[in-house]
């Protein structure tokens, strides 16, 4: 009875070791489905972000997604024509004709940053990496005489988060620009924090899209374009 439960204790502790170990070479938590950068990162980078690893996890933990779809499809990076086959294959739950789509950067490089909001509303902001993800209102009001000119008065807002946590500051973001496009006589709405792969196919079967800043903005831009739909940014 002794060296069963010798046995037992023995066992237990080597499966917490293995999966320890597991956690430790995988180095991410397994809700952060990172389909951008699946296509555009390319192969070789030594992260979670990359080809290598990033397959290995996204074909474990979302085994149906795009991303996993687009890794056993293709080597290259943003190979936009394997991407388009994709999408095409795949039906979004709605088309907007008569909406303007516009994509917003939120999550982690607001949250997780230490710009304050005002600063993000009022001024172009270049983050580390050296990219401008987070367009200021000003962005937003030099497009809005070119969207008159669609005659298109509905706007649909998309964003959503990598990770858990404190989203306030992203949330209020999204609340000002809700508030300025309403105050410029929109009908303006909000889809945040849905279904990553669904968002996707919204925005890349738009009509009418308005890209943020950073990469995965720039796929659905190039898909858009390749669908025949209109892109509208300054």
């Amino acid at each position: 009875m002794v060296n069963q439960l010798k046995v037992a204790i023995l066992l237990l502790l080597l499966i917490f070791i293995v999966n320890y170990l597991l956690k430790q070479k995988e180095g991410f938590d397994t809700e952060m489905y990172r389909l951008g950068d699946m296509i555009h990162r390319s192969s070789g980078h030594n992260s979670r972000y990359s080809k290598e690893t990033g397959f290995n996890y996204h074909i474990k933990h979302f085994p149906n997604s795009i991303a996993t779809e687009y890794l056993l499809k293709t080597t290259k990076s943003r190979d936009y024509h394997t991407l388009l086959d994709i999408i095409n294959k795949r039906q979004p739950k709605f088309y907007l004709d008569d909406t303007i789509v516009i994509h917003l950067r939120i999550g982690d490089v607001i949250d997780e940053n230490k710009i304050k909001l005002d600063k993000l509303l009022s001024e172009y902001t270049t983050f580390s990496a050296g990219v401008n993800y987070v367009k200021p209102i000003k962005y937003y009001t030099n497009l809005i005489d070119t969207i008159h000119n669609y005659k298109i008065k509905k706007i649909l807002l998309i964003g959503g988060f990598h990770r858990k946590g404190n989203h306030d500051k992203s949330l209020q973001y999204v609340n000002h620009i809700k508030q300025h496009f309403e105050n410029n006589g929109f009908n303006c709405t909000t889809r945040i924090n849905e279904n990553a792969d669904e968002d996707f196919l919204i925005m890349c079967n738009s009509k009418y899209f308005v890209p943020s800043g950073g990469g995965f903005s720039s796929i659905i831009k190039q898909m858009v374009i390749l669908k025949g739909g209109t892109v509208i940014e300054t």
